[in-house]
């Protein structure tokens, strides 16, 4: 009888324990929740106090694989901390303590994720081939949770190829993670990222296949946080490919429902929509409503095209406007730019400073004190030189998109004095000269000769007209001075330019000619001759001026 006791007494104790270990794994697993928790939110002062109570349900549990599982966690909280050395490490023992395969997935999911986040590309993909060989048995995936590391892993080998602009691999691995894609939101995403690789290597109809592949999957879960984004680069492709009715339409797709996501995006492309469409008011309006929700760099591209839409309307004054702004917002974005530069460099140059410390740590006491002044004068030089080359490029590059925008600028400015002069020559044919009958005699006679084009002539010089109005040399230079304020070249040189203008703004075919011809047609007896009074009328080179033209259309 005292036996039966004995045991029954046994039973019920070692039931006692094994309920006190569920308990404990389940307390241990709440507690890891709220590590993640915490520690995702940059809280690790009450992360670190769950994960120190996890642990100790872990090890009174004598769980062995449930105490590797809470030093996952540990080597999480590490990394979120940046303290990455110290994660990687947690992570080595357990790697080399063997621990089963479904932790040891997740332990190179981690470990690749870290090598990720340092920039150890090489590290971070041997880690996720690694969790190939261990999910599959026979080729094939062991289990739902196994294909869900592989898609974890091929994606991000996809993500590091990318980064790194090995656009051919990045597609082949999120073509791989594609078949293991838990959800139709996760192969929606992969889609898309594979239509961007197309779109850089500007393959426009791939990019095109995969991106509506993407809004298929994307619709069957009415997938409104990425929905607009998929209509925004449909719209952009098509604006590509120079079909602005499906543009419109995709762009307008995205903005049904849509009161916050791609609105800069989504109305910019309805702009360029329009314009394709030749529907100048409505991409007007559209590019305006973009100005309202776009980024300082978007801001700019507007405004450009705005410029280029004015331009092209014949609009110079809200042309030059729109110039103006455009150039205001590049001189502070391209600052910007420059600044940014600077830091990385600069944050690069510490870096670099930082580790060779750190070697100069680890060389003899011997040799410390003279090794530290050579390494320190080396990083010293290296680090002047690296910032005096930054700050020399960037005020080549500034200088250098000064003269192009002042370029433009002048460009703008010709095409609306073309139309002006026109004018200004018509008003002049009707003034009425109150002055002496010979000189009114003269002066309506040089209108007569700036009338039938005499000055495309290349005998049009002094004495050659001085004799056409019966007068000589010296009066005429005095009259077209007094009158045009201008040398005999010059008014001669003058009204040659001011025609080929007149002539490169109306007619495409005189756009088509070579430098050479035009200079004939002008009436120039050399190249050289017609080059520097094209500049010195224009500001502008003749190639420079006939290349923005030809852009224009």
């Amino acid at each position: 009888m005292l036996f039966i006791k004995n045991i029954s007494l046994c039973v019920l104790l070692m039931l006692l324990i094994q309920t006190n270990i569920e308990d404990d794994i389940v307390k241990t697993y709440n507690h890891l929740n709220k590590v993640y928790e915490y520690g995702f939110n940059k809280d690790f002062d009450s992360a670190k106090i769950h994960l120190k109570k996890a642990s100790l349900f872990a090890v009174r549990s004598k769980k062995k694989e449930l105490i590797a599982y809470v030093n996952i966690y540990k080597s999480r909280l590490l990394y979120w901390e940046a303290k990455t050395e110290e994660a990687k490490s947690e992570l080595e023992n357990l790697i080399a303590n063997k621990v089963n395969d479904t932790l040891m997935v997740k332990l190179k999911l981690l470990y690749g994720e870290i090598c990720i986040y340092e920039k150890n590309y090489k590290k971070a993909i041997t880690s996720y081939i690694e969790i190939e060989d261990i999910v599959k048995e026979n080729g094939v995936v062991k289990s739902k949770k196994d294909s869900a590391s592989l898609y974890k892993g091929y994606n991000n080998i996809g993500y590091i190829h990318k980064k790194l602009n090995n656009l051919k691999k990045a597609k082949k691995y999120y073509k791989k993670a594609f078949k293991f894609a838990p959800s139709p939101n996760s192969k929606s995403l992969l889609l898309f990222m594979i239509s961007n690789l197309y779109e850089k290597e500007e393959n426009i109809p791939q990019a095109l296949k995969y991106i509506t592949k993407a809004t298929q999957f994307a619709s069957i879960n009415k997938w409104q946080l990425m929905l607009p984004t998929y209509y925004s680069d449909l719209s952009k492709y098509y604006i590509k490919m120079g079909k602005g009715d499906s543009a419109v339409y995709f762009a307008k797709k995205g903005l049904e429902n849509n009161t916050y996501c791609r609105l800069n995006w989504l109305n910019d492309n309805l702009g360029k929509g329009y314009w394709l469409k030749k529907e100048y008011s409505k991409a007007i309006h559209f590019f305006e409503v973009a100005l309202n929700y776009t980024t300082l760099d978007e801001s700019v591209e507007v405004h450009q095209n705005l410029r280029e839409l004015y331009t092209e309307t014949k609009k110079y004054k809200k042309a030059l406007h729109q110039n103006a702004i455009y150039l205001k917002l590049k001189d502070s974005l391209d600052g910007l730019k420059i600044k940014q530069e600077i830091f990385e460099i600069t944050e690069k140059y510490e870096s670099e400073k930082k580790e060779l410390k750190i070697e100069l740590l680890n060389t003899s006491n011997e040799n410390k004190e003279l090794v530290i002044k050579k390494q320190e004068a080396k990083i010293l030089i290296f680090g002047i030189l690296l910032i005096s080359f930054v700050i020399l490029i960037s005020i080549v590059i500034y200088y250098y998109k000064r003269e192009e925008k002042k370029k433009h600028l002048l460009y703008v400015k010709n095409r609306e004095l073309v139309k002006i002069i026109n004018v200004n020559n018509k008003k002049k044919k009707k003034e009425v000269f109150v002055e002496g009958e010979k000189k009114n005699e003269i002066k309506n006679q040089i209108l007569d000769l700036i009338t039938d084009e005499f000055y495309l002539k290349k005998d049009a010089t002094l004495t050659k007209v001085s004799k056409l109005i019966n007068t000589n040399t010296s009066y005429l230079s005095k009259i077209i001075n007094e009158n045009y304020k201008k040398t005999f070249t010059n008014f001669i040189n003058d009204l040659r330019i001011s025609f080929i203008l007149k002539k490169l703004e109306s007619t495409s075919e005189y756009r088509k000619l070579t430098i050479e011809h035009l200079a004939d047609i002008a009436g120039f007896t050399s190249v050289n001759a017609f080059y520097r009074a094209f500049k010195k009328h224009t500001g502008l080179t003749p190639s420079y001026y006939i290349k923005k033209r030809i852009e224009q259309n």
